[in-house]
């Protein structure tokens, strides 16, 4: 019987990001022996702070993760001071991949996080996760549809508990 490895995490989360191929080296090392298992941990869910608020925190954080890891940040998005740094939407994101593809999970996940700290996508908009979405071969428009359902609200709420 295979044992489990839990992995609680945000996609904005800096330090998730930062040891994210670690994360990822592991998973694909010991997948004979453990199964992996993905819960958004709800770093700053329906979070009502802008970047003007968080600017200089986030900074200090996201320069000492660079620093330590060596994983790419852009620092652009700081910027926008009209920005919500609320992580219930790429958390949602998650889920949603979760349950239309659960073996890409990860995948996806990881790929949110490069979106938001390599690229600064806007997180807030569904549209930059069914662009990320089709290059798992899911259609834009089911995403979407899964995106903004109850249940998956639902099932995002659940992973916070």
């Amino acid at each position: 019987m295979k044992g489990k490895i839990i992995y609680f995490a945000d996609p904005l989360c800096s330090w998730c990001y930062g040891f994210s191929e670690e994360i990822a080296e592991t998973k694909l090392r010991y997948d004979d022996t453990f199964d992996f298992q993905l819960v958004m941990g709800g770093l700053r869910p329906y979070g009502t702070e802008t970047m003007a608020e968080l600017k200089h925190f986030l900074k200090h954080h996201w320069e000492e993760v660079q620093a330590r890891s060596g994983r790419p940040f852009c620092y652009e998005i700081l910027e926008n001071n009209d920005f919500v740094y609320d992580t219930e939407p790429p958390s949602r994101a998650v889920i949603t991949m979760r349950a239309l593809d659960p073996n890409r999970e990860f995948d996806f996940f990881q790929d949110i996080q490069k979106a938001f700290y390599h690229h600064n996508l806007d997180t807030r908009d569904v549209s930059t996760y069914w662009v990320l979405a089709r290059n798992f071969g899911v259609e834009g428009s089911l995403f979407k549809a899964n995106f903004l359902s109850e249940s998956t609200r639902a099932q995002t709420r659940e992973d916070f508990q």
